[in-house]
């Protein structure tokens, strides 16, 4: 096994990967909501989807 020399770096590696499972978390849930937008867009007029999209995007930020 690697010696940790420097744990700063490994504390470091560790916050990227953290946050990087973070943002693959998010972006999956936005996927699931748009899709569910989607299935609607024959049942709804373009408005309402949109506003669907829209609101899935200011839910994440």
């Amino acid at each position: 096994m690697i010696s940790h020399t420097r744990p700063i770096i490994w504390k470091f590696i560790e916050s990227l990967k953290k946050e990087e499972s973070l943002n693959k978390m998010i972006i999956e849930q936005i996927i699931a909501g748009l899709m569910q937008v989607c299935k609607n867009v024959n049942n709804n007029p373009i408005c309402e989807v949109l506003k669907g999209i829209a609101h899935n995007f200011n839910f994440y930020k």
